[in-house]
């Protein structure tokens, strides 16, 4: 990860190469397709940055009327303007964000045009890089 921070391969808070992956969107911008397994369930999406996050959501909630929702999105995308200056524990990954998530079914993807998602890193069984699609 960053700097001289410690690589823990054993430990309980979830799998050391998916924090990193998170920790390059969050920190230089970088997005990877991905696919979680998560307690029995699937989603597929692209990893994106929390700052990014916050801000899509808080477009979302704008072009819904939300502008009270979006204000407090716009917030919190703010705390995450200079990643260089927080402090050491707000760097550490403990959320991975989705853009244009879905989930697996037996029926298909859905939503059929995909979501923001947001889900903690602990709670992730196991990963692959790349999008699931379905045929046509």
């Amino acid at each position: 990860m960053s700097g001289d921070k410690e690589i823990d391969l054993y430990n309980d808070n979830g799998d050391p190469t998916i924090e990193y992956l998170v920790e390059l969107c969050n920190t230089a911008g970088y997005t990877f397709s991905v696919t979680l397994s998560i307690k029995g369930s699937i989603v597929t999406g692209k990893i994106i940055g929390r700052k990014q996050y916050f801000e899509e959501m808080s477009h979302l909630f704008e072009r819904d009327g939300l502008e009270v929702i979006a204000e407090g999105y716009k917030e919190f995308s703010k705390v995450f303007d200079a990643e260089e200056d927080l402090e050491e524990d707000m760097k550490t990954p403990y959320h991975i964000h989705l853009k244009d998530a879905k989930y697996v079914s037996s029926n298909g993807l859905f939503p059929q045009n995909g979501m923001m998602w947001r889900g903690r890193i602990k709670e992730i069984d196991g990963f692959s890089l790349g999008n699931l699609t379905t045929r046509n």
